[in-house]
């Protein structure tokens, strides 16, 4: 690439309620070696001082959208319809960039130019900001098949072609709060294959209100219903991944299951575990089925 198109990366951040943590993720891409990029921050109705907080830097590469509520996947969408980015990237707003992030991206890209989607890995941080677990490398030939039984991807560590990630948006629904991402990624990944960079170059915090740690099982189950009803009729999709899809479908009901049985509702537990093992019965081979039997067992 003799010229580099500006902006390159377009980095796109929704957020809602988090004047607290949004002020580190900000600095993060702001303090990127590889600085031909803009943020487009979406606001998804905060009512705290994530604005002020945001207004507070002065850079001109920062574009602050303020919109009503209507969840992540609809405001990542607003992002990517905001942005000019050639390549879109995404980051929580609790997250973090390493300083590299897009220096690496941008390397890849330009040795790897056949590809449309790069991602890179992450790992786990408290809120000491001290590491409890690193992500995996996974590798072309066998991620379609570890995708379809648990989420192996990070929403931070991607980025995606512009014309790629536009045409294949994310869920239009505020329900699907909970495994949105792994929905994505299946359908991204269908006709996409990705380039794996086996480096470190993201924070995911783990803390109290980080939105997976409060989820009602009932929104959730909700949620979980419109993407395995949207993954039936999706010919893509459909096509790509033929009846192993099946072990995706089993994978979301069995999580469902799981946060019922953590809320005590105990029978709709065993009918969402029962689903699991319909749509595939190597689920009892998880160890959070057995989790599941046991307790209902014991309660």
């Amino acid at each position: 690439m003799s010229q580099i198109p500006c902006p390159f990366f377009s980095v796109v951040i929704p957020c809602f309620n988090r004047g607290e943590l949004i002020i580190g993720t900000i600095q993060s891409v702001l303090q990127q070696t590889f600085d031909n990029f803009e943020i487009i921050i979406v606001d998804d109705g905060s009512t705290d001082n994530t604005a002020e907080v945001v207004k507070s830097f002065i850079d001109s590469r920062i574009k602050y959208f303020y919109k009503k509520n209507e969840e992540r996947n609809i405001a990542r969408n607003f992002g990517i319809n905001q942005s000019s980015g050639i390549y879109i990237c995404f980051l929580d707003s609790d997250d973090q960039y390493h300083s590299n992030h897009l220096q690496e991206l941008y390397h890849n890209i330009s040795v790897h130019n056949n590809y449309k989607v790069f991602h890179t890995r992450y790992q786990f941080v408290d809120e000491e900001w001290k590491l409890f677990k690193t992500g995996p490398c996974y590798h072309s030939a066998t991620y379609k098949t570890e995708l379809l039984n648990k989420n192996i991807l990070c929403i931070n560590c991607i980025s995606v072609f512009h014309e790629t990630v536009k045409s294949v948006p994310f869920i239009n629904s505020r329900n699907a709060v909970v495994g949105e991402d792994h929905y994505w990624f299946i359908k991204l990944l269908a006709n996409n294959l990705p380039h794996f960079i086996d480096l470190i170059t993201v924070n995911v915090l783990h803390h109290k209100t980080r939105s997976l740690q409060n989820i009602d099982p009932f929104h959730l189950e909700i949620g979980t219903t419109e993407m395995i009803n949207s993954c039936f009729t999706d010919p893509i999709i459909q096509k790509a991944y033929g009846p192993a899809i099946n072990s995706y479908y089993s994978f979301r009901l069995l999580l469902c299951s799981t946060y019922f049985m953590g809320n005590r509702y105990k029978r709709k537990a065993m009918q969402l575990l029962v689903s699991a093992v319909i749509f595939n019965f190597n689920v009892i081979f998880r160890k959070s089925f057995w989790a599941i039997i046991k307790n209902l067992l014991l309660r």
